[in-house]
Order: C-alpha cells, then sequence, then structure tokens
C-alpha cells in the first residue's frame, strides 16, 4: 500500500516538474530580444576579473579576446588576480 502511494506521488511531482519546466521555457521564448541601437552609448563602468594560476599558455588569448570585444575601453578595466604562479603567467600579462 505505501508503495503505491509513493509512485502515484512520484508520478503527479515529475508530471507537474516537467509542465513547469515547459511553462518556463514557452515563456522565457516569449521574452524580446534585446538589439542594441546604433546611438546608444554605455555609461557603466566595468572590471574584469580574471584569477589565473600558471596560465601561460591560455592567458594571452583571453586578453586579446576581452580586449577585441564592443564594448568602449574607457569603460572597463581588466585585472588579472595572480595566484602564485610558478610559470611565466606574471610576464605575459604585463
Amino acid at each position: 500500500m505505501f508503495y503505491l502511494l509513493y509512485w502515484t506521488v512520484s508520478l503527479i511531482l515529475i508530471t507537474l516538474y516537467i509542465l513547469f519546466i515547459f511553462l518556463y521555457i514557452k515563456c522565457w521564448r516569449q521574452l524580446p530580444f534585446f538589439y542594441s541601437t546604433e546611438g546608444y552609448r554605455p555609461k557603466t563602468i566595468i572590471s574584469v576579473l580574471i584569477p589565473a594560476r600558471d596560465e601561460q599558455d591560455s592567458i594571452v588569448h583571453c586578453l586579446e579576446a576581452i580586449a577585441h570585444g564592443n564594448y568602449p575601453h574607457m569603460l572597463f578595466e581588466i585585472i588579472v588576480i595572480d595566484d602564485h604562479s610558478d610559470d611565466k603567467t606574471p610576464q605575459y600579462v604585463l
């Protein structure tokens, strides 16, 4: 008797979960997509924090990818946090 109740409650909860997920997906797809207009100029200053330890092979690519973004360079700073690297990560950042 207990197992029947257990499986019934489980199936109800699983069904509700699946319905909520579908409802979430439906509502998410109805949100308007954000398009940047040509006259828009950001005003918020941001800081990009990059924790690194022994990342000499990938730190340069990471910094270049951030620098080639379309956010105005005067409004962001990149801070690399070195965690006692044993390689040449600090030299590549400078």
